[in-house]
């Protein structure tokens, strides 16, 4: 049995791979053809048991590192021949028949793949007797075939004749690129493009709208050069005549800014004179803080050692006995001069009171009472004087510190006066630079002056030259129009239409306005001019 597959197959060659499969059907290994072909499509046989062997359903070749291609082909095609016999007798012999059968379809497989593989008439001329037959072998080597005007009858062209032709194809393709698109020079017998004579006409169209576009152009720079220069011109004489004006303004100024700076000057001296001593006080007033200082020390002693004796006999009073506390009272009395007259009279009393004792014991009582309550009384004021000598001790410490900032900003005033002297200097340099440049100055406005009036001259011969200046606008606007109609007439040849061309406009309601892009500091502005022409000759214009 013989299956429909295709008697050849083919693989991607790779030399790690030895063992490729046979997928059809076939008889003996002789049937079996094996080729390698490269990247030109050129085929290399391979020879059974020398290259490969043959096992069952697949081939195994014998090196394939000694190998180099793109493909490998399997292909079955064996000899037509009809090798069985059978004799007369009555046995018949059927896989004889069958194995007879399977070569003779073998064979018809590969016949149709051959058939596939070669020219066929398309089916549409089947009906046509068409007997196609190639030319003999001498007329076909080196040759090129091609029908005859049936169709059928095949001719054999040299290639000698062939490289000529297409010699010739290609020169004449090639001129007729040349006639189509060549601009670097002629073509053939000093004529040239199409192309070439599309640009000359565009350029000769572009030249002739440039023509038109620049006399327009410079008709009307003309007629607004007549309006604008006249009014330039009377604007240049008011403008001189405010400039005079102004120089005159400027001088009285400068003679004023003279007086006043020899009036700072004299303050200067003043504030110079003010500055020294003003030195004078602070250094005095530094010697004043340093004497508060240590007064203000010493007072702190004394405070400290006022409070400790103080504490000393408070807490000896506390502790003693009624004659201790007595002596205390009196020894404190001696220290605090406020209170000496009454512990004069409770001295006085207690000596009274000491004499009766026996007999006015009750009294004595009475009296020691009184003592205790004035000992618990002065207790109470001496408590309070030392609240009160606690807060003397911080507002002093307060005076203290307040003087030692007071120290320390004089010292900052002190520094800023020793500044402020080297910027008095300064400023009475800059002073006398300044004078020297106020006369500079005045020697400039006279000589500004000086050239108003040749300006003023100037203009006066401009007007008598503006005055000429407008017949030659007159003529040239004559030949502006006589070159007008030759543009016309060169247009027309070109078969050209053109716009006028302007400068960039932008209208608003019945405005006209012109743009420009101008660049400032490194940045591009878009500026923008209303153009007004009025009767005078005048033009207003805003920018934005």
């Amino acid at each position: 049995m013989v299956s429909t597959q295709s008697p050849i197959i083919r693989y991607y060659f790779n030399q790690d791979q030895a063992i490729y499969a046979i997928p059809f059907a076939y008889q003996i290994t002789a049937e079996l053809h094996v080729y390698l072909i490269d990247d030109e499509s050129n085929r290399t046989d391979l020879r059974e048991n020398v290259d490969y062997t043959v096992t069952a359903q697949s081939i195994t070749l014998l090196a394939p590192d000694t190998f180099s291609a793109r493909y490998i082909l399997i292909q079955r095609e064996g000899d037509v021949v009809q090798d069985m016999e059978m004799d007369n007798g009555f046995y018949v012999d059927v896989k004889k028949i069958e194995e007879a059968l399977d070569t003779m379809t073998m064979r018809l497989q590969e016949m149709k793949l051959a058939l596939q593989n070669t020219l066929k008439n398309p089916w549409e001329d089947w009906d046509q007797d068409a007997d196609i037959m190639l030319p003999n072998i001498e007329k076909r080597k080196d040759a090129v075939l091609y029908f005859g005007s049936d169709g059928v009858t095949m001719k054999a062209i040299p290639w000698e004749d062939v490289a000529e032709i297409q010699e010739d194809v290609h020169e004449q393709q090639q001129l007729a690129r040349d006639w189509a698109s060549k601009t670097d020079g002629p073509v053939k017998d000093g004529e040239y493009s199409a192309k070439y004579h599309a640009q000359k006409t565009q350029a000769l169209r572009d030249e002739t709208e440039g023509f038109k576009t620049a006399s327009e152009k410079i008709r009307t720079a003309m007629e607004e050069f007549v309006k604008k220069y006249c009014w330039y011109a009377d604007q240049a004489a008011l403008r001189a005549q405010q400039y005079s004006n102004a120089c005159k303004t400027y001088r009285t100024a400068v003679e004023g800014l003279k007086n006043r700076m020899v009036e700072l000057e004299a303050q200067t001296e003043t504030y110079h004179e003010e500055v020294a001593t003003m030195h004078q006080t602070v250094v005095e007033a530094k010697a004043v803080v340093v004497q508060a200082e240590q007064s203000c020390e010493e007072i702190l002693i004394q405070m400290q050692e006022y409070i400790n004796g103080f504490a000393l006999r408070y807490q000896q009073a506390i502790d003693g006995v009624a004659a201790q506390e007595l002596q205390s009272i009196a020894n404190v009395n001696e220290v605090a001069e406020g209170h000496i007259g009454d512990m004069n009279a409770i001295k006085t009393d207690v000596a009274e009171r000491q004499e009766d004792v026996t007999a006015k014991h009750s009294e004595v009582l009475n009296a020691k009472t009184a003592i205790q309550e004035y000992i618990t009384k002065y207790v109470g004021y001496a408590e309070n004087a030392a609240i009160s000598a606690q807060s003397a001790l911080r507002q002093c410490t307060g005076i203290y510190n307040y003087l030692k900032g007071l120290r320390a900003t004089i010292d900052s005033i002190a520094t800023r006066i020793s500044n402020d002297k080297a910027t008095v200097e300064q400023l009475r340099t800059e002073t006398l630079q300044a004078r020297d440049e106020t006369e500079q100055m005045k020697q400039s406005v006279e000589a500004s002056e000086m050239n108003v009036e040749a300006l003023s001259a100037q203009v006066t011969s401009d007007k008598t030259v503006v005055a000429g200046d407008k017949a030659i606008v007159q003529q040239t606007k004559a030949n502006i129009e006589t070159l007008k109609g030759d543009i016309g007439n060169l247009v027309a040849d070109a078969q050209a239409a053109a716009s006028q061309a302007s400068a960039p406009t932008v209208t608003v309601g019945n405005k006209l306005y012109t743009q420009s892009v101008i660049v400032r500091r490194g940045k591009r502005f878009l500026k923008t001019v209303e153009v007004v022409p009025e009767d005078d000759g005048t033009e207003t214009g805003g920018e934005a």
